[in-house]
């Protein structure tokens, strides 16, 4: 468990997630915090938690309004990060981002323009050696088709309106074409967030 610093509040909180760049770089910037703050952090508002049960492996993040969870992919040994046998340090996690908000920007993105910026323009400033640089791509290409199962719960005052935008509610997914969003009648606490996605707990039903 790590808590979460008043500074991370809007990186982690408050933007929002539109599209799987954004997923990755939040994950991103998980990893960057976990590598220089771990379990140390003043004035928390929130928490970061990793549960690992059975095939589910999930990254969950709470505030007092907020609480959504994605897949998470990496594991964590001796405060080292893996992407499945391949150590991740600093740099790299730096390099990814870079890539990544770059991209982002992109109205539209082919396969060859990944390989241009991984082989042939960007990476030799940062004179990465050829075994690196597969590495890399190959982290950032599985990043880029994994399932990120995004779901999120709101305590929404601000936009409530009625059972149109319901004070509590799920959102799952997080682009306006496919989002779906289920309301609550009350609020809820993080176990029972927790405990509607853990795969070895009873299910939750929609009355």
């Amino acid at each position: 468990m790590f808590k979460i610093d008043k500074i991370k509040e809007k990186e982690f909180f408050l933007n929002r997630i539109k599209g799987k760049f954004d997923i990755i770089i939040l994950l991103l910037n998980i990893l960057d915090y976990i590598l220089l703050f771990g379990l140390h952090c003043k004035n928390p508002i929130g928490i970061i938690e990793i549960i690992k049960k059975n095939k589910m492996q999930r990254i969950f993040l709470f505030s007092d309004k907020k609480y959504y969870s994605i897949n998470f992919p990496f594991s964590i040994n001796d405060n080292k990060i893996f992407f499945g046998s391949e150590a991740i340090d600093a740099h790299q996690i730096s390099i990814l981002r870079g890539i990544l908000l770059e991209l982002k920007d992109r109205k539209s993105i082919q396969f060859e323009d990944l390989f241009d910026i991984f082989y042939h323009n960007e990476l030799s400033d940062y004179k990465c050696s050829r075994d690196d640089i597969n590495r890399l791509f190959n982290i950032f290409y599985n990043l880029l088709i994994m399932d990120d199962g995004y779901i999120r719960y709101d305590y929404d005052e601000k936009s409530e309106n009625g059972n149109k935008h319901p004070l509590c509610h799920y959102d799952i997914f997080y682009s306006n074409q496919n989002g779906i969003k289920i309301g609550l009648n009350k609020a809820i606490n993080k176990d029972t967030f927790i405990d509607m996605i853990d795969p070895t707990t009873d299910c939750h039903f929609l009355q």
